[in-house]
This record gives C-alpha cells, structure tokens and sequence, in this order.
C-alpha cells in the first residue's frame, strides 16, 4: 500500500485519470468501475477527487479486495477472474471504465474489451494503461504474466477493433526509456560478455 501511495509511477497515473475524466465528462454524475483494481489505491484516490461518485472495482485476489475495503468503505467490489473478463455479466453499466494493467495479461484482450464495450454507458470512456514497447521486455515481464507491451499505434489498434473512438493517447513518463533502455541494453551486453544468455529484453519491437 505504501508504495502504491508514495511512488511518482502510480501518483503520476491518479492524476492523469482525474485529469481525463474531468476533460472529456465535465459535470457530470460517475459512475467508474476499475477493473483489476488491486489494493484500492485508485479507488481511494478517485473517491476523494470526485466526491458522491459511485465507485466500484474488480480484482481476482481476495487478499486485494480486503486492503481495498480498509481503504474505500463504500465501493462495490467483485472477485472475478479478470483473465477471464470476456465471461464477466454485469448488470450494472458506467460513465468511466479503467484498466491500468490489465490487458497485457490477457490472452484475449479483443474479447476483454468487447465485454467492456457492453459495460460502458453510450457517451461513457475507457482509460487503459499498459506497459510500452518490447524494446523494454525483460524477465519482469515474464514473471508478472505479461503477454505482451504495446506501442500506441498496437493499443489505439486494438481499442479501434472493437468500435471504440480513441480520443487521447500517449506515453506516460517517456522521458524515462532512453535510461531504461540504455540500462537494459548495458546489463545485455556485460550478460554476453559473461556468457550468459542473453535475456529476454533483446525481442523484436512489435508494430
């Protein structure tokens, strides 16, 4: 919880969510599902900012959804499967649907959002989030059940497969991939000079 708190990723990420919502549905009641909300750092953060919001969250791990619960008293919480989230029945819909690190665990992410699709209010958003360029792929990727990383021509493709209109797209805290990329590349170089396998990062870029 402390570090979901107190890093610049994840606070960085809360303000760009506020600041898009606010953007594209000024003044009016919300209804926002986050789905995969994990320990309930959004949430809290969204209660506070759009006060007499209805908020609820959908998260696979019960142990998530008690930290959530601590946190955000009057959410409504699901324990679903989100790795299955093409089979989810709602029976409620909603003004802003929310998936930061979602949909690069999924096998399906086509069938994910035409789910959401049917979820969402006419005139309603989506605001996803993923993990950008294989450049960047590494044994993390692979531990976390990553699928794959996007650019944003591949995530806009996918949201545009299934009838979305994408209104705003871009790269949260890309002044950080030269120094990461550099640094992956240096730990490459030193693995191979050792005689280690070369590791997982040094795949192809996607489109």
């Amino acid at each position: 919880d402390a570090t979901e708190d107190q890093h610049f990723w994840f606070h960085g990420r809360k303000l760009l969510v506020e600041r898009l919502i606010r953007r594209y549905l000024p003044g009016q009641p919300m209804h926002i599902m986050d789905i995969g909300c994990g320990n309930g750092g959004m949430l809290q953060y969204l209660q506070g900012a759009f006060l007499g919001a209805h908020l609820a969250g959908i998260d696979a791990y019960p142990e998530a959804l008690i930290h959530t619960r601590k946190r955000c008293k009057d959410v409504i919480l699901f324990l679903e499967d989100i790795s299955q989230m093409d089979s989810l029945s709602m029976d409620r819909t909603y003004d802003v649907i929310i998936l930061a690190d979602v949909l690069e665990h999924l096998d399906n992410p086509d069938a994910a959002l035409e789910c959401i699709g049917r979820m969402l209010r006419p005139g309603g958003i989506v605001i996803g989030a993923v993990p950008a360029s294989m450049l960047l792929w590494s044994e993390r990727d692979v531990f976390l059940g990553h699928r794959l990383r996007y650019t944003r021509k591949s995530f806009c493709a996918l949201f545009q497969r299934q009838g979305f209109h994408v209104l705003h797209r871009n790269y949260l805290f890309s002044y950080l991939y030269p120094f990461i990329l550099l640094h992956r590349k240096v730990i490459s170089c030193i693995q191979r000079k050792a005689g280690e396998d070369a590791p997982v990062e040094e795949l192809p870029t996607g489109d």
